[in-house]
């Protein structure tokens, strides 16, 4: 669901920014290792575990992590990544069709995970990450950044203005699949019949009661609704952080913004894996 919280606790432990994490919501686990480990949490703030910083566990230690502070969604790495298959190109579970990951399902009371080879074993000083870039550029601004999408004409300039001038809450019924939003009705004028059409990560549906859902990680592939808008890449991190009852603005960017914003970010992510490159290496 955070994507950029994996990927930045994915590079303070030396890993690939796609190795396999541990990700939880509201209440973590308590794991027990077996060998020493870099590790880094990412996402949300947990009691007792630094933030953003990479730190070392020792072979037969416990790490604690169900006291949630601050956040919603947590992210744990591991040097050497979890050792799951690789299915349909990603080491994600999909919850809802029971494939991927460790078993096709959530983690349970006596599970065994399996580490990768790390590439760094253990640290001098904990390595973190500013502050500035636990957040996607721009983030500052408060509001979830959305471009137009191709059925945005079905909908009048003063649906528009409700869209972008109110506050929408995320309602209880949300999960990995989709936010299902609660606020200002979104009802088309344009009544045709729509036939199912792609969907990706962020796109905004409005479904027939006017309410719109906000598609997430275990989205489908095609959709029936009309597709409002589609909320820009590098904030889906700010939307799978926000538990049921929290509230949010949309803004309205272009196409080339959207597209400037994600360029930036995968610029930051490249500077800090270089970076980081210099001193986490070897054993």
């Amino acid at each position: 669901m955070n994507s950029r919280a994996a990927r930045l606790a994915n590079l303070l432990v030396g890993n690939p920014q796609d190795a396999a994490v541990l990700e939880w919501a509201v209440k973590g686990p308590k794991l027990y290792f077996n060998d020493s480990r870099v590790l880094a949490v990412t996402g949300a703030t947990v009691s007792g575990v630094p933030l953003a910083r990479s730190f070392t566990i020792a072979e037969g230690e416990a790490l604690d992590l169900s006291n949630i502070l601050d956040g919603y969604r947590g992210v744990l790495a591991i040097s050497g990544g979890i050792d799951v298959p690789m299915v349909m190109g990603s080491r994600s579970t999909h919850l809802a069709a029971g494939f991927g990951g460790f078993r096709g399902r959530a983690l349970k009371r006596g599970d065994h995970l399996g580490l990768g080879n790390p590439r760094v074993r253990s640290i001098e000083k904990g390595w973190f990450i500013s502050p500035a870039l636990l957040n996607p550029p721009g983030a500052e601004s408060l509001k979830v950044r959305m471009v137009r999408g191709p059925e945005c004409d079905w909908f009048d300039e003063a649906t528009w203005e409700k869209l972008l001038n109110q506050k929408f809450v995320v309602g209880a019924q949300s999960n990995r699949m989709g936010l299902r939003l609660k606020g200002v009705k979104l009802l088309p004028t344009n009544k045709e019949q729509m036939v199912s059409q792609p969907v990706t990560a962020g796109t905004v549906q409005v479904p027939a009661d006017g309410n719109p859902i906000i598609l997430m990680a275990d989205r489908q592939s095609l959709g029936g609704y009309p597709r409002i808008g589609n909320v820009s890449w590098v904030d889906l991190p700010i939307l799978a952080e926000m538990m049921p009852g929290q509230s949010f603005q949309f803004e309205e960017v272009t196409l080339e913004q959207a597209e400037s914003l994600r360029l930036q970010a995968e610029n930051d992510y490249g500077l800090l894996e270089t970076g980081l490159a210099r001193h986490l290496t070897g054993d």
